[in-house]
């Protein structure tokens, strides 16, 4: 049977299987989605949009290895979610033409930042972009 199954077939399975079901599948998945990428004042990190003053220490973050202990779990996933406040969030749905805008993390409401002065009204507990702090940056 896997002699007759081949990639080809499964991914024609599979997007048969999504559209069945009226989804669309969005991309596919890079050989290694972990990592780093630059975009102009952004940085892809493992397949997400954040700004580019996400802190160094938070760009690249390991992953969950299986039997990890519940206090690891529970510190990993504390980084993890202070990292999300950098994360862009999607303003709109995908266009006719394939296109997505998405909303920057001040804007959204997740950190503060002066170049965006109503996030500046944020609490203190949130995070800062880079404007706010510049030695954090550094």
């Amino acid at each position: 049977m896997d002699a007759l199954v081949d990639a080809t077939t499964v991914d024609v399975l599979v997007d048969a299987g999504l559209r069945a079901r009226a989804l669309r599948p969005v991309g596919a998945a890079p050989a290694v989605p972990r990592g780093v990428d630059d975009q102009a004042g952004t940085i892809i990190v493992d397949g997400a949009l954040f700004t580019d003053a996400l802190p160094t220490t938070w760009r690249i973050l390991p992953g969950f290895p299986i039997g990890i202990p519940t206090k690891k779990k529970k510190a990993l996933r504390a980084r993890y979610d202070a990292r999300a406040a950098y994360a862009f969030t999607p303003h709109s749905h995908l266009d006719e033409d394939g296109y997505q805008r998405f909303k920057g993390p001040a804007r959204a409401g997740k950190l503060r930042c002066p170049n965006c002065p109503p996030s500046m009204r944020l609490p203190h507990s949130r995070p800062s972009g880079p404007n706010a702090d510049p030695a954090r940056y550094r």
